[in-house]
């Protein structure tokens, strides 16, 4: 898959890909680095396979370089630029995708996003805010820089038009208590599966098991139930 840089800011990174059909996937990243020090763009080889009828879905891969979790004034810029990319590819159904940080994006994006019906989230924080969630006290060289919340909780983010597929791991003690917070705001198009034998690395421990693919084909395409994991 070859990726167009649409912007490269000090702040975040948008970078394209079109397919041939009217499906656009926007795929937040995480905390995680490549070997340059840039985000990993992650679920890359995934989006590369997937298909439906021979067709591959358009993918819009964003970084938020300094790692705010969309704070500090970075999403509204984000949205637009993204929105944007949208409407060039001529999308009809979007879906965003992440992991950790990214899957935080990918809940709090959905709503803001033209066309957006599916969001899929790995092991997301429902908030790294201290005064929403205290419990969370990963990543503190990334949170402690924070200085302006535009979206603290990702709990009050859900939209009715959208659905929510997020998959925790069942032995990370933090990621369950994020997990209860999704499920105690959840409605009707919010589905929280908590899996057991991984902590996280939902996503990973998917891919061992020769299951990603196989839910992320369900989702993208919006073929129905993704298979039991």
């Amino acid at each position: 898959m070859e990726m167009d840089v649409e912007i490269d800011l000090p702040d975040f990174r948008i970078s394209s890909a079109a397919g041939d059909s009217d499906v656009a996937v926007v795929a937040f990243s995480g905390v995680g680095l490549k070997f340059d020090g840039m985000p990993v763009e992650e679920f890359r080889n995934s989006l590369n396979q997937i298909r439906q009828n021979g067709r591959a879905a358009s993918v819009i891969f964003v970084i938020d370089k300094k790692r705010k979790w969309y704070n500090d004034g970075v999403m509204a810029p984000m949205v637009e630029q993204i929105n944007a990319i949208i409407d060039r590819l001529g999308a009809r159904r979007t879906v965003t995708l992440g992991n950790s940080m990214g899957g935080f994006g990918a809940i709090v994006f959905a709503r803001r996003l033209r066309h957006c019906r599916q969001a899929i989230a790995f092991c997301p924080q429902s908030s790294i805010d201290p005064a929403v969630a205290p419990f969370e006290t990963r990543w503190p060289e990334w949170r402690s820089g924070i200085r302006t919340w535009q979206v603290s909780d990702a709990a009050r983010e859900f939209d009715p038009a959208v659905a929510y597929d997020i998959y925790f791991g069942k032995e990370d003690k933090r990621d369950v208590r994020h997990a209860q917070r999704f499920a105690q705001a959840a409605a009707a198009n919010v589905r929280v599966n908590v899996i057991s034998g991984c902590s996280h690395d939902v996503a990973r421990h998917l891919r061992e098991a020769g299951k990603l693919d196989g839910v992320l084909q369900s989702l993208i395409w919006g073929e129905g139930p993704p298979p039991p994991v």
